[in-house]
């Protein structure tokens, strides 16, 4: 008799990954981190994780590294993610 696994399968939530596109999408000039949880209700960490493994080929820094918090938006290729009918 095998075991079942309980809670969320393993590997990148997808609804976190199409609701951080949407909040970039609707923000092509860039969005602070900070802001981009808010709108979200994804925890800072947790979106930091999905930006710096997940999402890194789709989002592109737009700001002087000297700033103290970081700007991002879509790269230019993703401004209009797949899924947005």
């Amino acid at each position: 008799m095998s075991k079942q696994k309980r809670g969320r399968p393993s590997g990148p939530d997808k609804d976190k990954i199409e609701l951080i596109l949407r909040a970039l999408a609707a923000n092509p000039q860039g969005i602070w981190v900070r802001e981009l949880a808010r709108l979200t209700g994804i925890k800072r960490s947790t979106l930091s994780l999905y930006i710096n493994t997940h999402l890194q080929d789709k989002i592109e820094d737009v700001h002087d590294k000297a700033l103290p918090m970081r700007l991002i938006c879509l790269k230019k290729e993703d401004q209009t993610p797949s899924y947005v009918g």
